[in-house]
């Protein structure tokens, strides 16, 4: 998987939320706007900031790849994911916040994010509401 140069020095716009908030921030506009639809909450203000993608992050630091990756990077985890060369950095483990937003705590799980990684042989291991544990079906001998 080749990374274009426009790929690593794009910019994102970080919206940030007001306190207490601020566990609301985000990168996805649509994400701000549904927390804003369904609370009323306002947007404190935003910040542009630059992006690099997984695979050169991983390349550029990393001398094998990783044995464990954390993805909570607000309103993007799955799209990073999506970006990511299984074929050169997958993981033994990840651990992805799965939980959508809903203002009446009762989230549901993305299951978009689940589907993806049981497509590439993880299984989900645990789970702590918010974030889902995957492994590799193959290292469970299940």
């Amino acid at each position: 998987m080749q990374v274009s140069v426009s790929e690593m020095l794009k910019k994102l716009c970080f919206i940030i939320s007001p306190e207490p908030y601020t566990g609301w921030n985000t990168f996805s506009k649509a994400d701000a706007d549904i927390k804003k639809s369904q609370t009323g909450v306002q947007y404190k203000n935003d910040k542009i900031i630059p992006f690099i993608n997984i695979n050169t992050l991983i390349k550029e630091n990393f001398k094998s790849k990783p044995d464990f990756i954390s993805i909570d990077v607000e309103g993007l985890d799955f799209d990073i994911l999506k970006s990511l060369d299984f074929e050169n950095y997958a993981p033994s483990v990840f651990c992805i916040e799965t939980m959508e937003f809903n203002n009446m705590k009762l989230g549901k799980k993305n299951t978009e994010i689940i589907s993806f990684l049981e497509n590439k042989g993880y299984v989900v291991y645990a789970d702590t509401y918010i974030n889902s544990i995957f492994v590799k079906k193959e290292l469970l001998n299940i």
